[in-house]
């Protein structure tokens, strides 16, 4: 037995179990740390003078200051789940620029990626999860593509510069209503998931948990110690 393990009076197995429940909680957070990215496009010009701030996101309202994206390339996935297409023409053309195409495959690229076409980007890649009811069932669908060219009237661009989208990868909740700049008697309090990314078909991955993660595995390591005992 190693001397390191009689030292610190655990058993080898008990000591492995430890390092491998520290390296998980480790990965897992560094999977949810923004990542900067000094190389990518930044914004230009604009002041702004601010007024309220929200309660969801805690970014002041701002006059939009313009962004101005580089030369660099990226190629991201374009397409949205199948649910969108069947009320395309009817509630989403007037917000969303329409995607290379419709596809339950956006919903789970990892399966079948040569099932989705890429684009060529000059901003960046994102990718933006929601849920909604449908007949008393929660339905999670996708929307993948260029950060340009996703919204017809573009983001709320104080809160991409307050988030610093251009400039780190980061998944985070937004309220609908403010992001997506939505009128003042539009009737929408839900919330949308935002990953940002900057890399060839990073938007094709679906963000991951780390509380259940984690949870799972502080479960699993108490059921092997209590199977000892």
């Amino acid at each position: 037995m190693p001397r390191w393990s009689l030292r610190l009076g655990w058993p080898p197995s008990d000591i492995l179990l430890f390092v491998l429940f520290l390296t998980a909680i480790a990965s897992s957070i560094a999977q949810h740390l923004p990542i900067e990215r000094p190389t990518v496009p930044r914004f230009h010009g604009g002041s702004s003078s601010s007024s309220s701030i929200s309660a969801v996101t805690g970014v002041s309202h701002y006059d939009d200051p313009p962004v101005s994206f580089g030369q660099h390339t990226v190629k991201c996935y374009s397409c949205m789940s199948s649910l969108y297409g069947a009320i395309w023409e009817n509630h989403l053309a007037f917000l969303y620029k329409k995607p290379r195409n419709f596809t339950n495959t956006c919903d789970n690229i990892a399966v079948h990626p040569e099932g989705v076409p890429a684009v060529h980007c000059t901003s960046i890649c994102l990718s933006m999860s929601e849920e909604s009811n449908i007949a008393g069932a929660r339905v999670k669908t996708h929307i993948r593509g260029c950060m340009s060219d996703l919204l017809i009237n573009g983001f709320n661009t104080t809160i991409v510069q307050w988030y610093r989208w251009l400039h780190r990868d980061s998944c985070r909740m937004y309220r609908k209503k403010e992001l997506f700049k939505l009128p003042g008697d539009f009737n929408d309090d839900s919330m949308i998931e935002v990953c940002t990314c900057y890399d060839n078909n990073c938007n094709g991955t679906n963000s991951s948990s780390f509380p259940s993660s984690s949870l799972a595995l502080l479960l699993l390591l108490s059921l092997l110690h209590l199977l000892r005992l």
